[in-house]
This record gives C-alpha cells, structure tokens and sequence, in this order.
C-alpha cells in the first residue's frame, strides 16, 4: 500500500511505446470505459541483494502473463500479443524508470475500440504503468478486520479466476465498508459461508504450526504470491500445508493470520471483529514466511531463481 504522500516516479508504455503518463490514452467511448472491459496483472521488481547478483529483477513474469492470457481467453478478447513480446515490454517500462529501487508494475489488456458496444471485438491495446514502490516494513502492514457482509463473487455469477476490473467492484464495496467500520481490512466470505479471501488479497491461516488457506473451490483467485508461498513453505521451511475450505470459526481461532499478495506481499492480520489472535501480529511462522518469501524475491535463494527476469537497467 503506498503512503500518503508520497510522490511515485511512473512510467507509461502503451503498446510497447513509452508515452508521458498524461499522453497514453484510449477513447472515452471505448469498451473498456463503457464496461470495464479489461483484463490486467500486477507485478512488482525487487533489488536485487545476492552476492553477484545486482539491479532489478521482476518476479514470476511468465507466470502473470500466463494468467493474463488465460483471463483475455476467458472474457471472449482477441488474442494478446505473444508472453515474450509483452515481457519484453515489462521490462522496457522497468528499465525507463532507471535506479535501483523496488517498483511496481501493472500491466493492462483493454478492448480500446471507439464504438463502445458490449460485444466489441475491437483490437486489444496492452498498456503497463510503472512506479517506484519500496517495499514496507512488515510490522507496518499489520490490518486489523472485519468480516465483511458483501459476499465474494462466486463462479456462477463470475469466475473469481478471472483478474478483471469488474470482478473489483465487489473488493472495493467491502474496502470502503471495512474502513467505514473503522477497520483497515476484511475477510470476504462465500456464498457457501466458508471463508474465501480478501478484497485484494488471498488469506492464510496458521494452526498448529500448520499453514491453511482456502482451496481454489472457495472462490477465490489463483493467486501467484498465494502459489509462491505455498511452494516455499513446503520445499524450503517443511510446513504442512493445507488447502480446503475454511469455516469462520477455524479463522477465529487460528494461531496467526495474513494476507498475501503481488502488491503488498504478506500483510499480518492482528484481529478479527476486535479479536486479537492469539500469536499476535506478525506471528513467527509468518514473520519466518515473510523473511524467506523476501530472501527469494531478492535472488538469496539460488533454487528458485527461475521465478526471476532481470531487468539490468541501464542506469542500475
């Protein structure tokens, strides 16, 4: 979450060109200002600290893009242009921005035609935003929740699968509730009444030294740092780890609890309805998870270096 106040550097690309940020601009009666319709990922760069290693390397890019396509297919768009070509469009952006700071990366598939009508095929335009973002310190993401009355879409109405702007309208009615109640968090349930995830985030729980998080079935979305973490817990930390539905009353009395997320990383939950947990926040299996999570995204870990695309900027 970025602070108040502070002024991020960005860097536009639209369609592999980069632009001012107030030049790039699509028409106000395309389909993606009239219906919202556009797919996207979020990404994030991490200064690298290994020995040899320097600059910037974006995490998991093939994986994002691999879910991007997957969600243009699913919403009926023309085809996107092929991973590599949008990589190297990642990295372009990454690169313009020069230094050697932590950023963040959207990258966006907009039906950008000019009719603005709902079945418009019209040609997919990719335009990717990129800021300097550092990464906070984990003690200041902690989020204090609630549980949220809007429930989580289902796949009935919309494949949660899918990272499209609409399926975040849903998030940013139970964001604005949370904050209205005077919390800065909340955990989203299913139609089921089962725990699914957060408005912006999937949702772990700790219990009994074992790592739990909804399956896949709860309605929630295919998360990549969700995967990351999963991967990482099991091979690197030997956690059990659980993936199946989660009641409310499991959550309520979990040893730790967190969030993760490409944006934000791993945001500790300290309470729920006012109910601290009972290891507090963050709880040291997942400050242990957020400590070798980083050490991975940094290239510290020589294992898992396949998840990292360095940028190698010029200005680095």
């Amino acid at each position: 979450m970025k602070e108040k106040g502070v002024v991020e550097q960005t860097v536009v690309s639209l369609n592999g060109r980069i632009e001012q940020p107030g030049a790039a601009s699509v028409a106000i009666s395309s389909p993606a200002v009239a219906f919202g319709l556009s797919v996207f990922e979020t990404l994030r760069g991490y200064r690298q600290t290994a020995a040899g290693s320097e600059g910037i390397a974006l995490f998991r890019v093939g994986d994002h893009l691999k879910r991007l396509a997957r969600s243009a297919e699913m919403m009926r768009f023309p085809p996107l242009p092929p991973e590599s070509q949008m990589s190297r469009w990642l990295v372009e952006a990454a690169q313009a921005l020069g230094g050697n700071e932590d950023c963040h990366l959207r990258i966006t598939a907009l039906l950008s035609g000019e009719h603005g009508r709902l079945l418009d095929d019209s040609p997919v335009a990719i335009a990717i935003v990129a800021a300097r973002r550092p990464e906070p310190d984990l003690g200041s993401r902690v989020r204090r929740c609630h549980l949220s009355p809007w429930v989580r879409i289902s796949r009935q109405v919309m494949p949660p699968l899918i990272k499209c702007a609409p399926n975040y309208h849903n998030s940013r009615l139970a964001l604005l509730t949370a904050r209205e109640s005077g919390f800065d968090g909340a955990v989203m349930l299913n139609a089921a009444g089962n725990v699914a995830e957060g408005p912006v985030a999937n949702l772990f729980l700790i219990r009994e030294g074992r790592l739990v998080t909804p399956d896949l079935e709860s309605d929630i979305l295919d998360g990549i740092t969700r995967d990351s973490l999963l991967s990482i817990a099991a091979r690197d930390l030997n956690l059990a780890c659980e993936e199946r539905p989660v009641d409310v009353a499991t959550l309520c009395t979990a040893d730790e609890a967190f969030f993760s997320s490409t944006g934000a990383g791993i945001e500790p939950i300290s309470s729920l309805d006012g109910k601290p947990l009972s290891a507090g926040a963050p709880g040291p299996v997942t400050r242990l998870l957020a400590d070798r999570y980083g050490d991975v995204c940094r290239g510290a870990v020589q294992d898992w270096g396949c998840w990292l695309t360095s940028v190698n900027s010029p200005g680095v």
